[in-house]
């Protein structure tokens, strides 16, 4: 009797190691996967704290203006200093400085990462 339990629960075993997987969907149980929001290229970044706009990448630069929270800037393109300091050349899309008559060269700058 005892050889025919055995029988009897491999079997089962086998089953359920065949058919058990049918009924389940592909790549087990199916969870809701949140959409990640990419930032386009052509989305402006804001500004996350209250920073300067320099005139060259470095501390004793003149400041040009301050950058409120919020700003929109645009990235031109970074710089790593010898000390291993990073600066981002920016251009600032702010509205108040579309409407003014302000030059190109003054609505870009430096910010100290």
């Amino acid at each position: 009797m005892s050889s025919m339990a055995i029988v009897f629960q491999w079997s089962w075993l086998l089953a359920i190691a065949l058919f058990g997987p049918a009924s389940l969907p592909v790549g087990g149980a199916q969870f809701d996967i949140p959409n990640i929001r990419r930032r386009a290229s052509s989305e402006p970044l804001l500004v996350t704290k209250k920073c300067s706009l320099y005139s060259s990448p470095c501390k004793s630069a003149p400041a040009i203006t301050s950058l409120p929270i919020g700003t929109p800037m645009k990235i031109l393109r970074v710089w790593v200093t010898s000390q291993g300091k990073e600066w981002i050349h920016v251009q600032v899309m702010s509205d108040n400085m579309k409407k003014s008559t302000i030059s190109n060269d003054l609505r870009n700058g430096w910010v100290n990462v």
